[in-house]
């Protein structure tokens, strides 16, 4: 782990009358990567969960492009990834189950990119770190 370029992927999504958003902000050993500049929108039917997924799955293509550009080996790098979602977070450590199948769908999409990387860390962060990290209000 300490051999390895080292990124941090902070997000947040959510959903509201059934259409999902999200943001997320990628930093590296140099600073900032990427971002979402405005916050994402997802068409169809979408909840909380859906919603978070959908989101670091979006900052993890991302990233993989960033990568790509600068002719960096994603094996090369380790992700610690802050989420605001317990659940979520657990699920991609393994520690929860995910059963509802669209979720189910996501995290293995999730989680095929997160293979591509060297390792990863999923931490639970504060809703209100997460906002404040975002530059969005909290409400």
């Amino acid at each position: 782990m300490n051999n390895h370029l080292h990124f941090s992927i902070f997000y947040d999504g959510g959903a509201q009358n059934g259409r999902g958003y999200g943001s997320y902000v990628v930093i590296g050993p140099e600073g900032l990567v990427s971002y979402s500049a405005k916050r994402l929108h997802f068409m169809g039917q979408a909840n909380g969960f859906l919603a978070e997924y959908e989101t670091l799955h979006r900052a993890l293509m991302s990233l993989g492009k960033c990568l790509s550009k600068k002719k960096i080996d994603p094996q090369a790098t380790f992700l610690h990834i802050y989420g605001d979602n317990r659940f979520v977070q657990g699920q991609l450590m393994g520690e929860n189950r995910c059963l509802q199948p669209s979720s189910v769908i996501l995290n293995g999409k999730v989680g095929a990119r997160l293979k591509r990387f060297a390792g990863y860390e999923a931490h639970y962060f504060t809703r209100v770190g997460i906002k404040t990290i975002l530059g969005q209000k909290v409400t």
